[in-house]
């Protein structure tokens, strides 16, 4: 664990230290991972590489926004001869 004097400002210390905390708490409680969100996720994982119930959470997440996203349909282009059916097909019906 690195000190107090490893840090530059007072600051960036009080910051290692609540991470620390956080990391520690993951560690004891598993279920706390859930309730974090994805960017959380990610920050955890830069952190520590090896923590699997954090990457094994941030895959679960990423397949269900992967099933909840909504992607656009595309309209199947129209070629000269389908428009002219088209016409035809409305001038029949007149």
């Amino acid at each position: 664990m690195k000190t107090e004097d490893d840090f530059f400002s007072y600051r960036e210390w009080e910051k290692y230290l609540e991470e620390q905390q956080m990391k520690q708490e993951l560690e004891e409680n598993p279920d706390e991972i859930k309730k974090l969100s994805l960017v959380e996720l990610n920050k955890l994982i830069e952190e520590d590489s090896t923590n699997e119930i954090a990457i094994e959470r941030r895959r679960e997440l990423l397949a269900q926004y992967k099933k909840e996203r909504v992607t656009q349909i595309k309209e199947p282009k129209k070629t000269v001869v389908s428009k002219l059916k088209e016409k035809i097909k409305g001038a029949n019906q007149e």
